[in-house]
């Protein structure tokens, strides 16, 4: 199944109410500096975190539990 989310990677997914997403995570730090950028210690992201594709993972969102299909983890140069 490769690889596992970590700090650094690139995460496409499709959201439990439709359509795909992609977020790389990073550090606060880098939040606005960084395209489609998601901080390690956001919700979504500590959810990602150690998941692999294919993978179902489920988060507290704004609006109540969420769930995420992770669809494929890259790691960008």
């Amino acid at each position: 199944r490769g690889a596992t989310v970590s700090f650094g990677a690139e995460v496409r997914f499709r959201h439990q109410r439709g359509g795909e997403r992609v977020v790389l995570l990073t550090s606060a730090d880098e939040i606005g500096l960084v395209p489609h950028a998601a901080s390690v210690t956001s919700p979504i992201a500590r959810a990602l975190l150690g998941a692999r594709s294919g993978d179902v993972v489920e988060f507290e969102g704004p609006l109540g539990p969420e769930s995420l299909l992770l669809l494929g983890i890259r790691f960008p140069e």
